[in-house]
């Protein structure tokens, strides 16, 4: 695991790290939409692929670690959310209330928000990965147009 995972999990009260955390990979997410293109020499490009690749799937890795972190602390405060409805609240209440007042807890709402940012920002490295994977496909596509005799294929853009 990188040092972000750590970061944000070694103390799940303190947000700011996860905070720090998505813009990180925000910026790392930018950076590989150009990493996407094909520019320049194909044989550089191909040489370059599979370190780009590991760089971006053990991003997608940490992402994909820090979704089931986040899943599990939304349950962590859900499960107090409702324990506080259904045992400390001035009048009685079904457990289908106690749910229904938990999942409307503000903290509840903002652990699945944070929860649903981390699950874009995922989805976002999942999308880099199909073009890595598209960009592969048209190098290798060019390198049997040039052993059928095409030299002079190229991307010129």
């Amino acid at each position: 695991m990188s040092e972000w995972y750590y970061k944000v999990t070694e103390d799940p009260t303190n947000l700011m790290p996860l905070v720090e955390c998505l813009d990180y990979f925000e910026k790392e997410y930018q950076d590989a939409r150009k990493e996407v293109e094909i520019k320049g020499p194909i044989e550089r490009n191909a040489a370059k692929m599979p370190g780009i690749v590991e760089h971006r799937f053990s991003q997608l890795q940490e992402l994909e670690a820090l979704l089931v972190w986040s899943e599990n602390e939304v349950k962590k405060v859900k499960t107090a959310a409702y324990k506080k409805y259904l045992e400390n609240y001035p009048r009685e209440l079904s457990s289908r209330d106690a749910q229904i007042y938990a999942d409307a807890e503000p903290s509840v709402l903002q652990m699945l928000e944070l929860q649903t940012q981390i699950a874009l920002m995922r989805n976002k490295f999942i999308s880099i990965g199909k073009g890595l994977s598209c960009k592969e496909f048209q190098i290798s596509n060019i390198v049997r147009l040039r052993q059928a005799g095409l030299d002079d294929a190229a991307i010129d853009y």
